[in-house]
């Protein structure tokens, strides 16, 4: 197989490898925007079928607490069937 074929092939893949990271990503920008904090304050992990979340600060597990609903709404639009459903706070 040629070179090319080979990367167009593992390309197929990559979103694959990198979807935990994406919704990671995705999870911890609309906590940002919902308790403006920095991004050393809030960590987010995924481990399907949960989104952990962990903050030092009471007021922003609260915030985000509160509109949870909204926030499994957003990754169900954005994911389809592949996203998380339950969130759990650290």
């Amino acid at each position: 197989m040629p070179f090319k074929q080979i990367l167009d092939f593992l390309k197929k893949f990559e979103n694959l490898r990198s979807h935990k990271k994406i919704v990671e990503d995705e999870v911890l920008e609309w906590c940002l925007k919902k308790t403006n904090l920095k991004t050393e304050d809030i960590s987010v992990k995924v481990r399907r079928p949960y989104v952990i979340i962990a903050a030092k600060n009471m007021g922003a597990k609260t915030a985000i607490f509160t509109s949870q609903n909204s926030l499994l709404r957003f990754l169900k639009d954005r994911f389809g069937e592949n996203a998380p459903d339950k969130l759990l706070f650290k």
